[in-house]
């Protein structure tokens, strides 16, 4: 799996703009925190940052073919900029919205975001500790749509000709259902996955019931 990390404009002063809002990390301290946790689950990641709409329009839409899934804080271009959401729903692919700041509690134009209007999650408030999270979202995202078609997969060939590779596959989903199942279900549960997810992994009776009959 391979993500991209989109900041916008101003990003690049953190340690200097507004501390009291945004603390004293600098952009380069909150892309180190990002590589690591990356790296921790396995997932390849590009940042990037940008003070101009047009520029962050081309990132957009150079991750079409080249990532799974985007990490955007578009700054103050989400609230004005309908050219990044146009990019966002061009390259269709898989976003989580951040703001360090709740920018609801902020000034009144700051409570309209573009962005929200595609990205099916929107993790605000949370400072540095909101990108970690979005990365998780990604992560549970990529691997909850990866484990539903291998489900999709293995019961199709419960009743007919097993395929190569059926008993991996049986493997992997078992130890999805021991280990990772319950943290993906509560972040679903808790509005962390798209809406329109088969969400057939998440369920404990469907993904029991394939492997039961396999028994």
């Amino acid at each position: 799996m391979k993500i991209y990390v989109i900041n916008g404009p101003n990003m690049n002063m953190l340690g200097v703009r507004e501390p009291e809002l945004y603390g004293e990390g600098k952009l380069t301290d909150l892309e180190k925190l990002i590589e690591n946790r990356c790296d921790e689950l396995g997932i390849d990641c590009e940042c990037f940052q940008s003070n101009h709409e047009g520029e962050l329009v081309d990132i957009i839409q150079s991750a079409y073919g080249n990532a799974d899934g985007i990490i955007i804080n578009a700054a103050a271009y989400t609230h004005t900029s309908v050219a990044i959401l146009d990019a966002l729903k061009a390259v269709g692919l898989p976003t989580v919205e951040v703001h360090m700041t709740d920018i609801n509690e902020r000034e009144y134009f700051r409570k309209v975001s573009y962005v929200s209007l595609y990205a099916f999650r929107t993790i605000l408030g949370k400072g540095f500790d909101g990108y970690l999270e979005a990365v998780d979202t990604l992560a549970a995202y990529d691997r909850v749509r990866r484990m539903e078609a291998m489900m999709d997969k293995v019961a199709g060939a419960i009743e007919g000709d097993r395929y190569e590779g059926f008993d991996e596959d049986v493997k992997a989903l078992e130890e999805y259902y021991e280990n990772d199942w319950r943290a993906d279900f509560e972040l679903d549960e808790a509005g962390g996955l798209p809406r329109n997810m088969k969400r057939g992994i998440l369920s404990e009776d469907g993904l029991y019931d394939v492997l039961s009959s396999l028994k």
